[in-house]
């Protein structure tokens, strides 16, 4: 199956966005949301894995790796 390239500043663009429309996600909710969004195969990958972001609170520094091998 091909997979939709990548693009980072669309990814984090509308992770801005959507915190901005939902103030009351997290902000690793806000990553993983949008990922699938966009990107639904990727966020099935990293579902429920130690990289998913979606319960991170603060250190997204593996998902952010994981992003950048993309």
């Amino acid at each position: 199956m091909d997979r939709k390239e990548f693009n980072e500043l669309e990814y984090f663009d509308m992770v801005d966005s959507e915190l901005l429309k939902h103030p009351n996600w997290r902000y690793g909710q806000a990553l993983f949301n949008v990922l699938y969004a966009l990107y639904p195969d990727l966020a099935n990958e990293l579902r429920g894995l130690d990289i998913d972001p979606f319960y991170m609170e603060d250190d997204f520094s593996e998902y952010y790796r994981w992003l950048d091998t993309l």
